[in-house]
């Protein structure tokens, strides 16, 4: 395996056009809004690069079937790869990560938090432009990537009574500083940012309610629902376009839009992937991987009774999924995805 602070490319059908140290991932399918739901799903295994034993898909660019994941290569010292499938194949490598990314956007840039020695210590980092860019922040966590390079994630502070707490920021750049993520009063309160859209919009969680930060500067608490009692957490995961998906006490979907929220019964486990439509894809631990499209049920296929399986993306005409197999015993994530006709 080529090895190094760059990235990889493999061709495809004889063809490997990029020079560049980090390739923008063009989209190759388009919505259309349409949205019968698929039947007869078919699951398949994705390869591993050289070194990897396990592995998992994050997520999905916009596109829907450009997959992305995670590949540990080594545990002391850390090592792991980011790496990007299309089509069943990888077709992007970026090795010597200093810890597991948890994303990555459409120009490449890769992002993940690396673990010191030191008691609430951490190294916020990005991997662009062929190199590693550790973020300021020494008690900072990144959570997410937007497409102009925008970083999100929360930052730990002490407290007049000792304890730290994590409040939201986002880095403008893997260069600036965080900027600490307004909340609303009073006093001073924990909070999290988990995602951003393609917009810049920013969604979280603030004290016990799912929270929005808006490109306009204007924040909001997300609408609880009506039968979530007040000591309850609401907490939003994550968002594509105007659909936030996330828990309280149950998956739920908000409009942040319209700031209306519902729940989703037929994911009673987990809502874990959303695409631009608002169609959504997660768990139902009694049945397994599901996937909720139009408003209609789509049980996605397992391996066999040793597996269970994560869904972590879903493209936007509802045809491809990505996600993981648990593979029980022994118990190792490999990286799959689903195609439905």
């Amino acid at each position: 395996m080529t090895r190094g602070a760059r990235v990889r490319l493999v061709a495809i059908g004889g063809a490997l056009a990029a020079t560049a140290a980090v390739v923008a991932l063009v989209p190759t399918a388009h919505a259309d809004g349409s949205g019968a739901a698929p039947a007869a799903c078919e699951l398949r295994e994705l390869p591993m690069p050289q070194g990897g034993q396990a592995g998992t898909v994050l997520g999905a660019m916009p596109d829907g079937t450009t997959l992305f994941g995670n590949v540990p290569i080594s545990f002391d010292p850390p090592k792991s790869m980011a790496v990007l499938w299309r089509d069943g194949k990888i077709v992007q490598e970026i090795p010597d990560l200093p810890s597991s990314v948890v994303d990555l956007n459409s120009k490449g840039a890769a992002t993940g938090t690396q673990s010191t020695d030191q008691p609430l210590e951490t190294r916020p980092w990005v991997h662009q432009d062929g190199k590693i860019h550790y973020l300021a922040g020494k008690s900072a966590t990144v959570t997410a990537i937007g497409e102009t390079g925008q970083i999100v994630g929360y930052r730990l502070i002490p407290t007049s009574t000792g304890p730290h707490i994590a409040i939201p920021v986002m880095w403008p750049s893997a260069t600036e500083e965080p900027i600490d993520l307004p909340m609303p009063p009073p006093g001073q309160q924990t909070g999290r940012a988990q995602d951003i859209a393609a917009d810049g919009t920013i969604v979280g969680v603030v004290g016990s309610n799912a929270y929005v930060w808006r490109p306009d500067g204007t924040h909001a608490l997300l609408k609880r629902p009506d039968d979530l009692p007040a000591n309850e957490l609401a907490a939003a995961a994550k968002i594509n376009g105007e659909w936030a998906i996330g828990s309280a006490r149950g998956s739920v979907r908000w409009n942040v839009k319209t700031d209306v929220v519902e729940r989703i019964p037929e994911l009673p486990s987990s809502v874990d992937a959303v695409n631009e439509h608002g169609w959504v894809a997660g768990q139902d631990f009694t049945v397994g991987a599901v996937a909720v499209i139009d408003g209609k049920t789509v049980k996605l296929p397992g391996k066999d009774e040793r597996t269970a399986h994560a869904v972590r993306s879903i493209s936007p005409d509802g045809k491809t999924f990505g996600g993981y197999t648990f593979y029980r015993p022994p118990m190792s994530e490999r990286p799959v995805y689903w195609t439905c006709p």
